[in-house]
């Protein structure tokens, strides 16, 4: 709701000129909707919640060779409709939290008068700029650059971002490089594709050991930026609360000190958040070993807040499924358990605590059943039985949905799913009927799940915008993905039919459902439809990063299921 009003701002009174800068009116408003939420609910820490749901997303598709700049030309309506993707809204407002972190009071006070200025009329993105410039004046120190345009086009005018690593170059002294961050780390680039070499003026927060927040800058002109602190202090922590848009390297012995920090739960839950999300991602890319990442998630054990649960659980519930067909799969999923079991024996499936540890439950059993908690299942098993007896035996409200995921794994029959099926066909709340379609999609057995989506195909049953998403619920099944992804090959022609090319939710269909394909059979199947199916409308760039996806996973899974593996081995000694 949040969101949607903020459109009355940026959208109605003020217009874009053109689609080219759809993001300013995307991005505003998915960077106000946590104030407007925050404002309501402040016990919520809305902002603390922010890089969870928009900045680590979009940091996996912005880190890949097939991303854009958030600003770019666009002509036809294939090309505005590909426009509403992570990058105008998640991207969009990450940057603009990070200007209004580096600008202070400045920020609303420029906001205002561009609001102001272009009311009832359009405006183009560097209007914004020149008034935030305006409002900046005077309010910046000494010899830092003052034109708000110069430092954000480095932002939205190139694709990607940058990973700042830090080493401690002399006991007084922290010296920081910036490098373009890839996923991949054979992908290869040229610089000068960007005007600005893929380089960025980074606004840089930084607590240490002994000082609470500080601020400087690393322009993209510097080669070095040096930090110059007392030689007593032990450790640095950068990008506080996670503001900026940008990831950060540390030395491994900074690494496992920072690991220490999460453990004792010194840093807030969004800065503890980030050194999970950046070490795993940074591991992945070959910038960090993996046992350092490793060993910083077995802090996870000792973690109670939602905001680091998600950023961490994310990434293993990932590395589980690309694990999946290797001997490593076991031994990891135990690894996670032993991770979550002590937070899920205290959380359980209840609906008791505030409104965090209810998001945080949902979280934890998802972990706990994806990563074969015998406990976990059984419960949820249970809890589904009693309610498939009864429809009218209440399940937890905050977990629900999980209750009906996990609770077909085992023991699924198909009279159980006949129930769900006729339950959902009445059902009146689109919400539930969404939880009960992620559920029945869950079941093990694949007789079913073929009959599930004949059915679903009948408009009758099941609205066709809500098909799409029956099909991908059943891919992320690892018993249902090769039997969705053959279905899609070979109905094709239906769904083009039915929804048209210039849809972009059948667009994002198969990047969805070819997540975590990781072999090169599967990838040589893709580029196969790719070639019986060349027109791909609106999801031309989902289809190329879909392949950079796989061709990732593949490589990623030669090069880390031994070392994970021998990781893992370690530890039980």
């Amino acid at each position: 709701v949040a969101h949607e009003l903020a459109h009355q701002w940026f959208g109605n009174l003020v217009t874009l000129e053109w689609w080219n800068d759809l993001w300013l009116n995307e991005g505003f408003a998915s960077y106000v909707e946590f104030k407007g939420v925050d404002h309501v609910h402040p016990e919520w820490e809305m902002e603390s919640q922010f890089p969870i749901t928009n900045l680590q997303s979009v940091f996996v598709d912005d880190s890949k060779l097939s991303s854009h700049p958030i600003v770019q030309t666009v002509e036809n309506p294939d090309e505005i409709n590909a426009m509403f993707d992570t990058i105008s809204y998640d991207k969009g407002s990450s940057v603009l939290r990070m200007l209004e972190d580096f600008m202070g009071d400045a920020f609303q006070a420029g906001i205002n008068a561009f609001l102001k200025k272009y009311a009832y009329a359009n405006a183009v993105t560097k209007d914004l700029w020149a008034e935030l410039t305006l409002s900046w004046e005077g309010n910046h120190p000494e010899g830092e650059k003052g034109d708000v345009g110069a430092i954000m086009d480095t932002w939205t005018r190139q694709m990607g971002y940058p990973v700042v690593n830090v080493v401690r170059s002399a006991p007084d002294t922290f010296t920081l490089t910036q490098e373009r961050f890839l996923q991949d780390p054979t992908a290869e680039y040229d610089p000068s594709e960007s005007e600005f070499g893929y380089r960025w003026d980074i606004p840089i927060g930084y607590i240490t050991s002994h000082t609470s927040l500080n601020k400087t800058w690393h322009y993209l002109e510097q080669e070095l930026v040096p930090i110059k602190v007392d030689p007593e202090v032990s450790w640095i922590k950068l990008n506080v609360n996670q503001k900026g848009y940008y990831r950060v390297n540390y030395e491994p012995a900074m690494w496992d000190q920072l690991a220490d920090l999460c453990a004792e739960q010194v840093l807030s839950p969004p800065d503890r958040a980030s050194l999970y999300n950046d070490a795993l991602a940074l591991a992945d890319a070959e910038l960090l070993d993996y046992p350092v990442a490793l060993n910083l998630t077995r802090s996870l054990a000792f973690e109670t807040d939602y905001v680091p649960w998600v950023a961490a659980a994310g990434h293993l519930i990932d590395m589980e499924k690309l694990l999946l067909e290797t001997t490593v799969n076991q031994p990891f999923s135990d690894y996670v358990l032993t991770l979550v079991e002590p937070i899920y024996s205290s959380l359980g499936w209840t609906d008791t605590g505030d409104h965090l540890q209810k998001l945080l439950r949902t979280e934890v059993v998802t972990v706990a059943c994806a990563s074969g908690s015998k406990g976990c299942l059984q419960e949820a098993a249970t809890e589904l039985g009693s309610w498939i007896s009864d429809s009218t035996h209440p399940l937890p409200l905050g977990t629900k949905r999980q209750v009906y995921r996990w609770g077909v794994v085992q023991g699924g029959t198909q009279e159980m799913w006949d129930t769900m099926w006729q339950r959902a066909l009445t059902e009146m709340s689109a919400t539930e009927t969404d939880n009960l379609y992620y559920g029945m999609a869950n079941f093990q057995d694949t007789v079913i799940l073929e009959r599930y989506i004949e059915l679903s195909q009948d408009e009758n049953n099941v609205r066709s915008q809500n098909f799409l998403h029956i099909l991908q619920y059943m891919a992320s099944n690892p018993a249902g993905s090769d039997l969705t992804w053959n279905w899609v090959r070979s109905n094709w022609e239906w769904l083009v039919d039915r929804y048209t090319l210039n849809d972009r939710y059948l667009g994002q269909l198969i990047p969805n459902i070819s997540k975590y394909f990781s072999t090169p059979r599967k990838l040589s199947e893709m580029e196969e439809f790719f070639a019986k199916y060349p027109e791909a409308g609106a999801g031309e760039l989902n289809r190329q990063q879909a392949l950079e996806t796989v061709r990732s996973n593949i490589r990623w899974v030669e090069a880390y299921s031994s070392t994970i593996l021998d990781w893992l081995n370690s530890q039980k000694q």
